[in-house]
């Protein structure tokens, strides 16, 4: 997806975001689950994907983080390169975003090179049910990862 389409779609769901209480809901509810899930371990706290940034209001030290710029996000990253210096995340938070890698295999290695010691990493992705591809291809404007070609490892180089 490039950078305009991604934009606007952030744009359209920002505006969502803020007309659908229920919507807000339902998040605050998956990211109070995720509270109750998180390490005590020395660490930050880290979101992937952090789209509208939702999660801030139930932590409220989360770094948000996105593959691009936006006002509400602390930082830009990548998946596959974090910044982040080895064993200094005490949790990785993902919703919606696992699906979308090309490389699970090379994401989940870089995420292990960041946690601390006892560190987790947590995520709520959609099921892939038959009601799962209906939700989500007919009211999901995003690919869902089986419409893409996966393959679970490859040369770090390649994977950006």
């Amino acid at each position: 997806m490039g950078i305009q389409l991604h934009n606007e779609l952030i744009d359209k769901n920002h505006q969502i975001w803020h007309h659908k209480p229920l919507l807000c809901m339902v998040y605050t509810d998956l990211y109070q689950k995720m509270k109750k899930h998180l390490s005590n371990v020395s660490g930050k706290t880290v979101e992937l994907g952090s789209g509208m940034g939702g999660i801030r209001e139930t932590l409220p030290d989360c770094v948000l983080t996105d593959l691009f710029p936006y006002p509400w996000i602390d930082q830009v990253e990548n998946a596959y390169q974090l910044s982040f210096e080895n064993e200094t995340i005490a949790n990785l938070l993902m919703v919606d975003v696992f699906h979308h890698f090309r490389y699970p295999g090379n994401a989940l290695h870089e995420f292990q090179r960041v946690l601390n010691s006892g560190g987790r990493v947590i995520m709520m992705e959609p099921a892939l049910s038959l009601l799962g591809y209906i939700v989500y291809g007919l009211l999901h404007v995003e690919s869902i990862g089986k419409a893409k070609s996966i393959t679970w490892m490859t040369d770090k180089k390649k994977s950006n």
